[in-house]
């Protein structure tokens, strides 16, 4: 793990370079001796991380991807779902330029994290005179950024954006960051004086737009040579596969549906037509008195001479009636 540098020293500079504003050019003088003497000092000791290295902090461990300058900056519109509509421009302030530092941040903490709608992690930058630069609002706008209320968990990791107005004539030379909720104002500082400038969301999506282009045609390209051959179904014979030929019936795939010659299943109520149901047949020889069935229910009569249905088993008799063909029935009309 890196040694890191805290931000007692700037805090301590800070609190002199307010003092000397009451004081002669020589305080002034002096005060800003002291800061450079400070930094050089702290640096030349104890070598600061940079950027591209991952930073260990309570709660956090951070690597700065990159650092960029620019006039202006393109955010998405306020309370507009990100992508459904143009990025809006917002200008630097007259005098001013935006530095943008792009970082990969990992939540080594015990709670979850709201990274742009919440203060999650508290992140400044500091000039070569220990001056402290706040990053704009609304972090949430800046393209690349999680959207609000897109909870970082502890063990994962995301990709956050701060991006600082700042004077033309200001050199800035260090990122700080610390967990406000442990570490408030206790920030880790890494040096990014020789950062580079981070890929932008433009040129990531860019890249990876032709990324998966170039997939795409390569699995175009080998897919061509063998899909302008039609392939025979596993389940079909090879004198029942002509696929160049007008189709024709093969076999039943199941219940109306039908395999035809060029290896397709379709749909076919005539040859597929499923079975109708067997109608029963008795095989007795029709009585005189009309009934058909099993014995045990035909041929008794009631005191009356009325036919009747008698089971043997039971003892249970009912009328017996006769349907539209001639048939006993225990079905009334």
């Amino acid at each position: 793990m890196r040694k890191r540098k805290m931000l007692s020293a700037f805090g301590v500079v800070a609190l002199l370079s307010l003092t000397g504003c009451s004081s002669d050019s020589t305080s002034n003088q002096e005060t800003t001796e002291t800061t450079e003497t400070t930094i050089s000092a702290s640096t030349t000791s104890k070598p600061q991380p940079r950027a591209n290295e991952a930073v260990e902090a309570p709660g956090v461990t951070l690597t700065v991807d990159g650092v960029s300058e620019s006039d202006f900056l393109s955010l998405y519109p306020d309370s507009v779902k990100p992508g459904s509509a143009p990025e809006e421009k917002l200008d630097a302030p007259e005098g001013g330029r935006f530095v943008t530092v792009t970082t990969t941040v990992e939540n080594t903490g015990l709670v979850s994290w709201d990274l742009t709608c919440g203060f999650a992690i508290q992140a400044h930058i500091f000039s070569e005179k220990s001056q402290r630069y706040d990053p704009i609002r609304d972090l949430d706008r800046i393209p690349g950024n999680p959207r609000c209320n897109d909870d970082v968990n502890p063990g994962f990791s995301d990709t956050m954006i701060w991006s600082f107005p700042v004077p033309n004539d200001v050199e800035i030379t260090h990122f700080g960051f610390a967990d406000p909720e442990t570490n408030y104002d206790d920030l880790t500082l890494i040096d990014i004086r020789d950062a580079e400038p981070a890929a932008t969301s433009v040129e990531m999506a860019s890249t990876a737009s032709e990324t998966a282009t170039q997939a795409v045609r390569e699995t175009v390209t080998s897919v061509e040579p063998t899909s302008s051959v039609p392939q025979k179904p596993p389940f079909m014979s090879d004198e029942d596969f002509d696929p160049y030929g007008p189709p024709r019936f093969v076999e039943c795939w199941e219940s109306n549906a039908a395999v035809m010659s060029d290896g397709s299943i379709v749909t076919d109520t005539v040859n597929c037509a499923p079975s109708p149901a067997p109608v029963e047949v008795y095989d007795e020889p029709l009585r005189l008195d009309g009934c058909v069935g099993p014995s045990a229910v035909c041929g008794y009569y009631d005191e009356f001479g009325n036919p009747i249905w008698f089971d043997k088993l039971t003892g249970e008799t009912s009328p017996r009636y006769y349907d539209q063909y001639g048939n006993p029935t225990m079905v009334a009309p």
